[in-house]
């Protein structure tokens, strides 16, 4: 249920944009927070990187 809120809340201004280049980075940027994360918080991360996978 988490990961699905984080989804809903999720500022997003790229998809608009469609630019994969910038999609890219933002995955790169939210795995490298993720990994310095403490596990509540990676799920966090990891639910923004599915967002952008599977939109």
């Amino acid at each position: 249920m988490t990961n699905l809120l984080c989804i809903q809340q999720m500022p997003f201004s790229s998809r608009q944009s469609g630019n994969a280049a910038l999609l890219r980075k933002q995955a790169k940027d939210w795995l490298k927070k993720a990994h310095r994360a403490k596990l509540q918080q990676r799920e966090h991360y990891t639910a923004q990187i599915a967002r952008l996978v599977f939109r």
